[in-house]
C-alpha cells in the first residue's frame, strides 16, 4: 500500500494549472531549499542543499516556478550566533 504523503504529491502534482515555489528555509532543523507546493498548505515536495539543485529538479521535472526566495543563510546565522 502507498504511503498516504505520497498519494497526496501525485494528486498536487496532477492538478493542470500546479506550480511550486522555492524556499529557503529551516522548517526541519536544517537549512535547505524547499520545494513548496502552490495553492496548497505549504506541502514541499523535496529539498535540496542548493538552490541550483532545487532548480534544476524543477525544470527536469517540468514545473512551473512562481518564486524563489532570498537566500537566509545570512538571518539564520545572526539569529544563531547573535552577530
Amino acid at each position: 500500500m502507498l504511503d498516504e504523503t505520497y498519494i497526496e504529491a501525485i494528486k498536487i502534482i496532477s492538478k493542470p494549472d500546479f506550480s511550486v515555489h522555492i524556499d529557503h528555509n529551516k522548517d526541519i532543523g536544517e537549512l535547505l531549499w524547499a520545494i513548496v507546493a502552490d495553492n496548497t498548505d505549504e506541502f514541499s515536495l523535496h529539498a535540496f542543499p542548493t538552490k541550483e539543485e532545487a532548480l534544476a529538479f524543477c525544470e527536469e521535472c517540468g514545473w512551473k516556478i512562481t518564486s524563489v526566495s532570498q537566500d537566509r543563510t545570512h538571518y539564520y546565522q545572526e539569529w544563531f550566533f547573535g552577530k
